[in-house]
C-alpha cells in the first residue's frame, strides 16, 4: 500500500508540474487552446495538488499503521472513483456530441494555423 500511495503521490507531482509549465509557457498554446490554456494549466494544478495530498496520506497511513490517515486516504480514493466514474458515464452518454465539438475545433486550429480554409 505505501508503494501505490508513493507512486499516486509522484504522479500528482508530475500532474503539478506540467500544470506550471503549462501556466508559465501560455503563450506558445494560445492558438491551439484558444485562450483556455490558463484554465487547463490552474486545473492541472490543482489536480495535481489533490492527488499529492491523497497519496501523502496513503504513504503516512501506512508508514506509521495510522487508522485515521487511512481512512481519509480510503474515502478520498472513494470520492475520486466516484467523480470518474460519473466523468466516465457523462462522456460516454454525449460521446457524438464531444467528438463533432473537438473535429470542429481542431478544423478551425489547422485553419489558423495554416492560414487557408478546409474544405
Amino acid at each position: 500500500s505505501s508503494l501505490f500511495s508513493f507512486v499516486m503521490a509522484f504522479c500528482g507531482m508530475v500532474l503539478l508540474g506540467l500544470g506550471v509549465y503549462l501556466a508559465t509557457t501560455a503563450n506558445s498554446y494560445e492558438t491551439w487552446f484558444g485562450g483556455k490554456t490558463l484554465s487547463i494549466s490552474y486545473t492541472l494544478i490543482f489536480l495535481g495538488l489533490v492527488v499529492t495530498v491523497v497519496g501523502f496520506l496513503g504513504c503516512c497511513g501506512a508508514t506509521n499503521e495510522s487508522t485515521p490517515l487511512l481512512l481519509a486516504f480510503f474515502i478520498s480514493l472513494f470520492i475520486i472513483v466516484l467523480l470518474q466514474s460519473g466523468l466516465a458515464i457523462t462522456i460516454f452518454v454525449f460521446q457524438e456530441e464531444l467528438e463533432n465539438q473537438i473535429t470542429a475545433s481542431a478544423k478551425g486550429k489547422v485553419r489558423v494555423v495554416r492560414g487557408t480554409e478546409l474544405r
